[in-house]
């Protein structure tokens, strides 16, 4: 009885050996394209960082596409400025804490006070509104309803 659990056990480490590889293999594949799409390249962050569920993130594929769109369109290409409206478009109104938090997931590294400032700046170039609410300050795609 032993030795049948045993042989079980090496089954198991073998199968979970091979679906590892598997996997190595398509994270490999789908880095190939993310060199080619920095939105998707994004996406994908969100989905692996827990932020967004992948069902969430094609919901919110095109509106990642036209705030991109329109941050490139006045000049906008900042890393953190793309993870920023990544994250909007997929979560829709976030504070700035979340925000923070978020883009760190992302990118490994954010400081409030440069994420909060990006926001501004996205503001002031009409990307995005900023509602103070209570102490939160929540950001949200230009001309959407806080949710």
């Amino acid at each position: 009885m032993r030795q049948e659990g045993g042989s079980e056990i090496v089954e198991l480490r073998e199968m979970l050996e091979d679906i590892l590889e598997r996997l190595g293999k398509i994270e490999k594949l789908l880095s190939h394209f993310f060199q080619f799409d920095d939105g998707l390249a994004i996406a994908y962050a969100l989905v692996m960082g827990g932020i967004a569920t992948p069902v969430r993130v094609l919901e919110s594929i095109e509106t990642l596409r036209e705030l991109t769109a329109r941050a490139k369109e006045i000049g906008i290409a900042d890393d953190i400025s793309r993870v920023i409206l990544s994250i909007i478009a997929v979560r829709g109104s976030v504070s700035i804490s979340e925000l923070t938090r978020y883009v760190r997931e992302v990118r490994g590294s954010a400081s409030r006070r440069i994420v909060s400032e990006r926001v501004m700046k996205l503001k002031e170039l009409g990307i995005l509104d900023v509602e103070t609410r209570g102490k939160k300050k929540m950001v949200r795609k230009k001309g959407e309803g806080l949710r």
